[in-house]
């Protein structure tokens, strides 16, 4: 498989309140950080690529994290 240059992510963020008739999980399966952290996509990335992270104000600490647990 090919490296790619540019990856564009919008992880399925989990978050603490799920009663929020608009929260995450109740539309669609989210992921806990860990989980997020664990996914493999530094193996996709080529060597000089960019990654562009969606998340919400409140998950700005976790993305930073994440950000680094994928290797940019």
């Amino acid at each position: 498989m090919g490296k790619y240059q540019i990856i564009y992510a919008d992880p399925p963020w989990s978050y603490r309140s799920g009663k929020v008739q608009g929260a995450a999980q109740n539309h669609y399966p989210t992921m806990s950080d860990e989980q997020l952290y664990q996914l493999p996509v530094s193996t996709l990335a080529a060597d000089t690529s960019v990654l562009f992270l969606w998340c919400t104000f409140p998950k700005l600490p976790e993305a930073l994290n994440l950000i680094k647990a994928w290797g940019f």
